[in-house]
């Protein structure tokens, strides 16, 4: 079913990595090849940012663009311009798939955004407000 304005009013995506879909069908996250009958508890990547098994199993079975697609309410999405190549295609990937989509990128600004948290909740608060 359509998931619609009656019960979610508004979403906002924040650096949204639709891409760990299709890397985790490739049995690899970025550059980590994964066994999938043996997945780790713990990957660290870029040094301090740690994704669990919980995370990687449910990559493997949630295309992001065909559940956000079931949403036809209002959406943002902020994404930062220095983030992963893989995670830049796949934010661009939603123009696809939600043509009500609001899309802000922001120069200079990697994934989570530490350079800058105040400018995302921002944008993210005056989207919130104003649905």
């Amino acid at each position: 079913g359509v998931l619609g304005k009656d019960r979610i009013h508004a979403a906002v995506l924040l650096a949204p990595a639709a891409c760990l879909y299709t890397m985790a069908q490739e049995n690899r996250l970025f550059d980590t090849p994964l066994d999938p009958a043996d997945l780790p508890d713990s990957i660290s990547l870029w040094g301090d940012f740690h994704v669990g098994r919980a995370y990687l199993l449910s990559a493997r079975d949630c295309d992001a663009y065909r559940v956000t697609a079931r949403y036809d309410g209002p959406v943002r999405l902020i994404q930062g311009l220095e983030d992963t190549p893989e995670i830049l295609r796949g934010a661009l990937g939603y123009l696809d798939w939600l043509p009500q989509l609001d899309y802000i990128p922001l120069p200079g600004l990697t994934h989570c955004f530490p350079e800058d948290l105040a400018t995302p909740a921002r944008l993210t608060a005056e989207f919130i407000t104003e649905q």
